[in-house]
């Protein structure tokens, strides 16, 4: 009787074993993941406000672009100047 409980101890063991060993393999997948997440969300942080992408759309990509988010860029003439260059 005490073999047959100490074979199911070992058994049960070895499960355990077997569960923490995966468990903590899925548990470093998962904490890899987050810092990906982690340097991802600060790389990309600055594009979170949307005032600040629409600036920079305008700034960079407008051409000829009308709607909402597009403003038109005004030029300025030198007051000073008689003739202006085109």
């Amino acid at each position: 009787m005490l073999d047959t409980n100490l074979s199911k101890l070992e058994n049960e063991s070895l499960e355990l074993k077997q569960k923490i060993k995966s468990l903590l393999d899925e548990n470093g997948k998962l904490l890899e993941k987050l810092k990906q997440a982690e340097t991802h969300l600060t790389a990309n942080r600055g594009w979170n406000s949307s005032s600040q992408a629409l600036n920079w759309l305008n700034t960079h990509h407008n051409k000829n672009k009308k709607g909402p988010g597009f403003v038109t860029k005004r030029t300025v003439y030198a007051i000073n100047r008689k003739y202006v260059g085109l």
